[in-house]
């Protein structure tokens, strides 16, 4: 059974030394599949690593934007080894628990985290997969930094962040990780979201999260359809192309205004076409369903973060 602590620090401009208190049970999950209508709780799964640290600059941006709770998880467990086992924390100064606890309150207590309303949680547990998962049904949005890797088969924290991407229905945004600590000054919310859609209802689940986060960010969305010429229409259910956008735009203006659409041509591939668009165009955040239908865009996510630098704002279709 895991063992979930949930010690939440009253962690408010001002407010001085977080006070620790562990809560008698955990608040009832949302629906999975209702798509949230704001920003409310932000979870950054942690492991300990420098790497998984460089996810909070950009998750304590959209927290303080929107006021939302960041909630720093730590799940570990004592009976496998890789990144989330607890071998690297045994010493002779104190138990596993312990040193969890003190990694997070130490963590909560730095002065970047000032000015928002924080949430450590700490679970021990023989399925950390699961453990995040099931966090992460509870919150609006999980940000994690992913490491690059020679191919996506072996990235960092591999069955989790499958797990997290496939087996949940929340949106991940995936940060690019780089070496050192994080940089808290140096990060910067995106200010144009590009959201590829392929024209059937699986794609347009990106929608919402992309609507919401536009909102937060105070930026500009971009709706864009790569259309295969050589291919013709057969696999396209709209009028046109074009038509569609043109729907797509109006729906999504409900939540966010300012969003336009654009049509391309499909060039060497389907992932390089998106990269090239967003390059051209300045677009430094992509919006997309996993796993986008049609026979080219299959693993479109897995090849997007292996050859792209830009974040990415991944939801389950």
């Amino acid at each position: 059974m895991d063992t979930l602590q949930r010690i939440t620090p009253n962690r408010l401009p001002g407010a001085g030394t977080p006070r620790f208190s562990q809560p008698a049970a955990n608040r009832p999950p949302r629906a999975a599949a209702a798509p949230p209508v704001s920003l409310r709780t932000v979870l950054v799964p942690l492991d300990g690593s420098r790497e998984a640290e460089q996810a909070l600059p950009v998750a304590l941006q959209l927290a303080r934007s929107s006021g939302a709770i960041l909630e720093l998880a730590l799940c570990y467990s004592l009976h496998r080894s890789g990144p989330f086992s607890s071998g690297f924390w045994l010493d002779e100064h104190g138990s596993v628990d312990q040193r969890h606890r003190n990694y997070l309150q130490q963590l909560t207590s730095s002065e970047h985290l000032g000015g928002v309303l924080l949430r450590p949680t700490l679970v021990e547990t023989s399925n950390v997969a699961g453990a995040l998962c099931a966090l992460a049904q509870a919150c609006d949005l999980v940000v994690l930094a992913a490491r690059r890797c020679s191919a996506w088969r072996s990235p960092w924290r591999r069955s989790v962040d499958r797990d997290l991407l496939q087996a949940q229905r929340r949106p991940v945004l995936l940060l690019p990780a780089t070496d050192g600590p994080p940089d808290y000054a140096a990060a910067a919310l995106p200010r144009h979201v590009l959201a590829p859609l392929s024209g059937n209802p699986a794609s347009e689940v990106a929608l919402g999260p992309a609507a919401i986060l536009s909102q937060v960010c105070s930026g500009r969305t971009t709706l864009l359809h790569v259309e295969d010429v050589e291919d013709g229409r057969d696999h396209f259910s709209h009028s046109s192309p074009r038509g569609y956008l043109n729907w797509a735009r109006r729906e999504f203006q409900q939540t966010h205004p300012d969003v336009g659409a654009d049509v391309v041509s499909l060039q060497r591939s389907l992932p390089q076409t998106i990269l090239d668009y967003a390059q051209t165009h300045q677009a430094d955040l992509i919006a997309l369903a996993r796993p986008m239908s049609g026979r080219r865009s299959a693993g479109l996510c897995e090849k997007l973060l292996a050859a792209s630098r830009l974040p990415l704002l991944v939801t389950r279709s």
